[in-house]
């Protein structure tokens, strides 16, 4: 989408098999797009050598490292001063996860991202160590190179995917929680609910 708009696009992702589905799906643009997929870990941003106008982090892959704050130094070098750094990431208090654990009886999972320190959790039958940071931890962890300017909840009313089979047919609900996230998502005292926190940095001037 980025590179439809004109945008020279470079991506990275851990997963061999991730960026091959993304050249898969740029292999089939009707138009020549300015981006590049390449396999690259977050703790080896030091391998990247130019100035970018910005960044971003999606789908939680953050929380899948432990070394923000090397992370953080790396990005400083990256950005351009003035660009932004977007970080989306896992909250540490999902509203929905906790009452649907709490109504399964999985008191554990219900309260895991309260948690500190790092926690396993289980995706497709393998395990995987995750980090949940609050905002005031990662606003501290990128202090150095970037001013945090902004931030809001993703997916505060609109649930999860495991809990999609109760929404099914149910299109005006699934549009009006959308709504719902739109409006009120950004506010204090709801934000800190979402499945995901949109964090929005400015790399400070040098």
């Amino acid at each position: 989408a980025l590179a439809r708009s004109g945008v020279r696009v470079s991506a990275y992702d851990a997963s061999p098999k991730m960026v091959g589905v993304a050249n898969s799906k740029l292999s089939s643009e009707p138009f020549c797009l300015r981006v590049q997929f390449s396999v690259l870990r977050n703790e080896h941003l030091f391998k990247l050598e130019g100035l970018f106008d910005g960044a971003l982090s999606n789908f939680a892959g953050l929380n899948c490292s432990l070394d923000w704050s090397g992370i953080a130094d790396e990005l400083a070098r990256l950005v351009k001063p003035g660009g932004h750094l977007l970080l989306c990431v896992l909250g540490r208090m999902c509203l929905w996860e906790m009452v649907h654990s709490l109504l399964r009886g999985r008191f554990r999972k219900a309260f895991r991202r309260t948690r500190r320190g790092p926690t396993i959790a289980r995706i497709d039958g393998s395990s995987l160590k995750i980090i949940y940071t609050s905002v005031s931890e990662a606003r501290q962890l990128f202090a150095s190179g970037f001013q945090l300017c902004g931030w809001r909840g993703v997916g505060v009313f609109v649930p999860p995917s495991y809990c999609e089979p109760y929404l099914l047919g149910r299109k005006r609900m699934l549009n009006l929680l959308a709504s719902l996230d739109s409006w009120l998502a950004h506010l204090p005292g709801v934000r800190c609910w979402g499945d995901h926190i949109l964090l929005d940095f400015v790399r400070r001037e040098a």
